[in-house]
């Protein structure tokens, strides 16, 4: 028979993720957020509604603890675990943070001394409880923490449909680091461009339906191909005319854009000459230009 598990943290991560245990087999015996109506929705959505509850004491008789919360909540709710499993007999205690070491969650307290800690992180975002039930199968799983867990930590991975893989303890914050950078700053990108593009159009409320198309495509050929073959634009060609221009215009018309374009511009004549599409020569008048831009941004 499968683990018991008590999940603390019922939010867009914790549903998918429970969802999906619940969905293998995994017998839940406990649910447990900060708000009763909250967490009995969250419940609900897993599968597992009459288990709901505010009360850690109810994490009591499982044998995996699985802590969905924020980071900055981990290391309290180690200390608040230390009563409640101090007669759970081996008990496993997990964390799905990207930037910790599973060995937050262990306190420095002889009561913890029998627990077993681990962190898993499935290198996916989650919008929502049903997107991340969706999106997780297929994703890939960081599994962290004593070399013994890995089989334990490999096994819920494939559960949940991703693919697992060891990361290192001292990785962490740099691995952490990246994925936000694919994550998050994706987004970013998207928003940046979006906003200038609605400065342009008639209709401004088109700017995100008439990049959809392009940035959908980069990002694919990006996947498929890799960055040096993705790359195109008047950076990869050292069309410096060009990127006057656009220097020029963002100067006078989006000067609070003119920083950030500035420097994807460097990164991107960079990405340029390591994949020897740029011509030396070219890049060296490029980087000139761009850091004549620079002291006026």
């Amino acid at each position: 028979m499968k683990q018991r598990i008590a999940l603390i943290g019922p939010g867009r991560l914790g549903q998918a993720v429970g969802a999906l245990l619940q969905q293998a087999g995994y017998p839940i015996t406990a649910i447990v957020g900060r708000d009763q109506q909250r967490t009995h929705e969250a419940a609900e959505f897993i599968g597992a509604s009459l288990m709901a509850g505010t009360d850690l004491k109810r994490c009591s008789r499982a044998e995996l603890v699985l802590c969905c919360v924020g980071d900055d909540q981990l290391a309290p709710l180690g200390e608040a675990l230390l009563d409640v499993l101090a007669d759970t007999p081996s008990p496993t205690v997990i964390h799905f943070s990207g930037r910790h070491r599973a060995a937050i969650l262990r306190p420095d307290d002889p009561r913890a001394a029998h627990w077993q800690v681990m962190s898993l992180h499935p290198l996916q975002t989650f919008a929502s409880g049903e997107q991340g039930l969706n999106s997780l199968p297929g994703s890939y799983c960081a599994v962290e923490g004593n070399d013994e867990l890995f089989p334990l930590g490999a096994k819920l991975s494939l559960e949940l449909g991703c693919q697992p893989f060891r990361l290192r303890s001292e990785d962490k914050e740099r691995y952490h680091a990246a994925a936000c950078m694919a994550s998050n700053f994706v987004t970013t990108l998207f928003h940046q461009a979006s906003t200038l593009m609605a400065e342009t159009l008639e209709d401004p409320a088109m700017a995100k339906t008439v990049l959809a198309p392009i940035f959908q495509t980069a990002v694919t050929n990006t996947l498929n191909l890799g960055p040096h073959q993705a790359l195109t634009g008047p950076i990869v060609r050292g069309d410096i005319d060009t990127i006057r221009g656009h220097l020029e215009q963002l100067a006078e018309h989006s000067p609070e854009r003119l920083p950030f374009y500035l420097e994807l511009a460097e990164q991107t004549r960079q990405l340029a000459v390591e994949s020897e599409r740029l011509a030396p020569e070219r890049a060296v008048q490029l980087k000139n230009l761009l850091d004549s831009f620079t002291s006026l941004s």
